[in-house]
């Protein structure tokens, strides 16, 4: 069997659970009470707890050119972009 045509494995009730914690708008209820499971669209995407606060961290401490004046937010704007060296 190919790896397009194999079956899915569905998730345990402590995965979803696992997951769903994840993401903070899952912890909302839609309008009947019900979960909601809404994920992605094509206007935008619901991000996990790690990036909303990565990109807060950015906002918060780094935001700023990265060729912008003499200052020390370019420069660590500059080490936070770059993508590591192979090991």
């Amino acid at each position: 069997m190919s790896e397009s045509t194999r079956p899915a494995i569905p998730l345990s009730a402590d995965e979803v659970a696992h997951l769903r914690s994840e993401f903070p708008l899952l912890a909302r209820t839609g309008r009947a009470g019900s979960p909601i499971t809404y994920l992605d669209a094509s206007a935008t995407s619901q991000k996990p707890r790690v990036v909303i606060d990565a990109e807060a961290d950015f906002y918060a401490r780094s935001n700023g050119a990265v060729n912008g004046a003499l200052t020390c937010l370019p420069t660590r704007r500059q080490r936070s972009t770059k993508t590591p060296a192979p090991q």
